[in-house]
């Protein structure tokens, strides 16, 4: 739509200025929508580069969590090695807990969670009830939480 209207102009000159100042107020409204940026993805995913094993499960809370950790995952050194099966926990169905199928450890990576979220508090619970609950990483806007099998 801007190329049409500023096919529209006739004038090379207001052309050009039309142009040019479309082209700004993107620049900044990419700039501000990066400097505002509220989870850190890339300490989250690079822990799990380090530390999730190919046989563990990635459980994220909140499918648009899957999306960006995974995608974030594609592009990150390392990233496609060793990688675990990767789910998303949509409340309030349970369906993620055949795709953990028994693994070792579980990875549940908490985005957009709120304290006292009765849906993660039953989505913990169901993990409790297989795995013991182990360290959680905190970073800006996203934890992910780790936990062992009982076996």
């Amino acid at each position: 739509m801007t190329a049409l209207g500023a096919e529209q102009i006739r004038r090379r000159r207001w052309r050009a200025f039309a142009i040019a100042g479309v082209c700004g107020l993107s620049l900044v409204s990419t700039a501000v929508l990066y400097r505002h940026v509220t989870e850190d993805w890339r300490g989250a995913v690079s822990y799990l580069i380090a530390n999730a094993a190919a046989d563990d499960r990635v459980l994220y809370y909140q499918s648009v969590g899957q999306f960006a950790g995974e995608s974030y995952r594609d592009w990150l050194p390392g990233g496609n090695e060793r990688r675990p099966a990767a789910a998303g926990v949509n409340p309030p169905g349970m369906e993620w807990k055949n795709g953990i199928d028994r693994a070792g450890r579980v990875w549940l990576v908490l985005y957009r969670a709120e304290a006292g979220d009765p849906q993660l508090q039953a989505i913990e619970q169901e993990l409790a009830s297989q795995y013991v609950r182990g360290p959680e990483k905190k970073y800006r806007g996203v934890s992910v939480v780790e936990y062992s099998s009982k076996r």
